[in-house]
């Protein structure tokens, strides 16, 4: 806010009544950027020794970049004139070129402007600094809850996100037919995936599989039962014949929209230890190593393509759901993953992603456990567990999701490692 700031910059901008004035002020926010953005740098210094941290520092990039695209006016016949370029900068942990070409997001800007025009273009280009703005300071979580398709590879998509749901769905357009893997919470959002494939295409449903027994990857069977064949592991099946309707019943309770439409539509494919699928010229390997977030979990291991699909024993930034679960047999599943030959990982929440996440997932698992059994060593209650153990988890883990299921967590933990030593 000093003088000769970044603010006053801004301010005398707006205050200068020719375009030769304006643009020696335009002049000067490149060569802040300049002078101020240091490649290795952990930190800019605004123009009197003003300091921020790494994580406002991108946010001012940023902001200055928007600045100076929203400031390009040009007046007839100065279309040709063109500015000192910024060096490149650290953002968001990479490298990137601060030298794009605006004509990229502008490609209007070499040519010359009427008076019309130039309105035009100063309105248009406020509109879209306001919205960045707003959309990258709020951050990601001004579309939570807002479901998106993602393009993985070529012909698998994966919907993330949806109305109060965060489980991933994915489906597969071959030539000969579509597979769609996990379906929904509910008929409403299967619907909305049915949507989505047919956006892309017209050929049929051929299989759905179910990678666990859990309502928010099963409860949308209904939509799919005309491909007339669902595919899980044996103890899915059982699993919802024997208590599906307690299961939905529990599901009720999280007022999830479309809860009352859903009817328990268990798998009518089933298989024991391994699985595969060839269509057209896909080919899907359903791998069960055993009990882990449930005791039906399917590893899906698409070998061509180096992909894993792997529902609920892989969580991106989510402390995981574990009331059902076993740690131990959970860990080796993450373990088995890692020797697969894969690159892409899709997790059963969160973000595409790489094998850091099956990492990442099997640290929490691990941290989960050394300080449970810690505890039980000293021979600790469970209130006292949980007490030692909550506030180090949420510490290291603070930056994902759900960190309010710790608790039940270290619950769980407790309890499988408390029986085992009793044994």
């Amino acid at each position: 806010k000093s003088k000769g700031g970044i603010n006053s910059i801004i301010k005398n901008f707006y205050r200068a009544p020719e375009i030769q004035a304006q643009d020696q002020i335009k002049r000067r926010i490149f060569l802040v950027c300049q002078r101020h953005v240091h490649l290795g740098s952990t930190r800019i210094e605004a123009d009197h020794g003003v300091s921020f941290t790494k994580e406002v520092d991108q946010k001012i990039v940023l902001v200055l970049i928007l600045i100076l695209h929203t400031l390009k006016y040009h007046k007839p016949g100065n279309a040709q004139r063109k500015y000192p370029q910024p060096r490149n900068c650290r953002r968001l942990g990479k490298m990137v070129p601060f030298t794009l070409k605006t004509t990229l997001i502008f490609p209007y800007r070499y040519q010359p402007l009427t008076r019309g025009r130039l309105m035009s273009t100063a309105r248009t280009r406020t509109v879209i600094l306001l919205l960045s703005l707003v959309l990258f300071l709020q951050g990601t979580s001004a579309f939570a809850g807002e479901s998106k398709t993602v393009e993985v590879l070529k012909n698998v998509y994966t919907i993330i996100n949806g109305d109060g749901v965060d489980s991933n769905t994915t489906f597969i357009i071959t030539k000969e037919g579509v597979i769609v893997i996990d379906t929904r919470p509910t008929p409403v959002e299967a619907r909305k995936v049915m949507q989505e494939i047919r956006k892309r295409t017209d050929l049929p449903i051929v299989y759905t599989i179910n990678t666990h027994y859990h309502g928010d990857h099963t409860f949308g069977n209904q939509v799919f039962r005309d491909s007339r064949t669902i595919i899980a592991h044996k103890n899915v099946r059982k699993t919802l014949a024997r208590s599906g309707e307690e299961h939905l019943a529990l599901f009720k309770t999280f007022n999830l929209p479309g809860m009352d439409e859903v009817s328990i539509t268990p798998p009518n494919v089933i298989y024991e230890t391994g699985m595969h699928i060839w269509l057209g010229g896909y080919h899907l390997q359903l791998l069960y190593h055993g009990r882990g977030h449930t005791d039906g979990d399917t590893i899906i291991y698409m070998p061509r393509l180096r992909t894993v699909i792997s529902g609920d024993i892989v969580f991106n930034k989510k402390i995981p759901y574990m009331n059902d679960s076993y740690i131990d047999e959970w860990i080796e599943s993450l373990n088995y993953i890692e020797l697969l030959k894969n690159e892409t990982v899709i997790p059963g929440h969160g973000e595409v992603g790489g094998r850091p996440l099956v990492i990442g997932m099997k640290h929490y698992l691990l941290d989960l456990k050394r300080l449970v059994t810690t505890q039980l060593k000293d021979k600790k209650s469970l209130k006292e567990t949980q007490e030692a153990v909550e506030p180090i988890l949420k510490e290291k883990y603070k930056s994902w999701k759900q960190l309010d299921w710790i608790k039940a967590n270290i619950e769980r933990a407790w309890l499988e490692y408390s029986a085992k030593e009793g044994a």
